[in-house]
């Protein structure tokens, strides 16, 4: 197994014309694709934790619940590959919305292994009373963009994500929940 995923690795390697030996790790400096990609993203967080934290609610926790919002009685499994998240940070998360009594869990009638997750009164009051601060924090992070440059920024983003998935053999939904 190992020797085929070095002749793997190799024909990568000589498909992307890679001259390892010219390779400089100086070049994953805080200005290279991934590294603006990684702080964008902390940023975007820090700032929604801000303004979301005023309703007692993580950046996590709004993913999730608007996941709801838009489709009704997803299973755990779904949510997570919905809203990408690790399986165990995602319970974590469920539990405490579940417990604020945002969302409502109920027992699968056809397969009683699976649990659903629906909102509750009080979370889709929430996700209400969210969505213009959503709004907000989105246009903010946008502001100076023109219609055009949005539409491109997504697009690439996406090819971005599409071709990293590619790279590792996954395969996650192409529906976004953003803010």
């Amino acid at each position: 197994m190992k020797v085929n995923s070095l002749r793997k690795a190799r024909r990568l390697i000589d498909d992307q014309v890679i001259d390892l030996q010219n390779v400089n790790p100086n070049q994953f400096d805080s200005s290279s694709i991934g590294f603006q990609l990684r702080d964008t993203y902390n940023a975007w967080v820090r700032s929604s934790q801000g303004i979301f934290g005023r309703f007692g609610i993580t950046f996590t926790m709004w993913l999730l619940l608007l996941r709801l919002w838009q489709e009704k009685g997803l299973t755990q499994k779904e949510l997570i590959d919905h809203a990408a998240l690790m399986q165990s940070s995602t319970s974590t998360v469920i539990n405490k919305l579940t417990r604020l009594g945002l969302v409502n869990m109920q027992i699968s009638s056809l397969d009683r292994r699976k649990v659903r997750y629906f909102l509750s009164v009080k979370g889709r009051s929430m996700v209400h009373r969210l969505t213009p601060t959503a709004v907000e924090l989105r246009s903010t992070a946008l502001k100076n963009f023109s219609p055009q440059e949005v539409s491109l920024l997504g697009n690439l983003l996406s090819r971005i994500k599409h071709n990293l998935q590619g790279a590792n053999g996954k395969s996650h939904s192409t529906k976004e929940s953003s803010t």
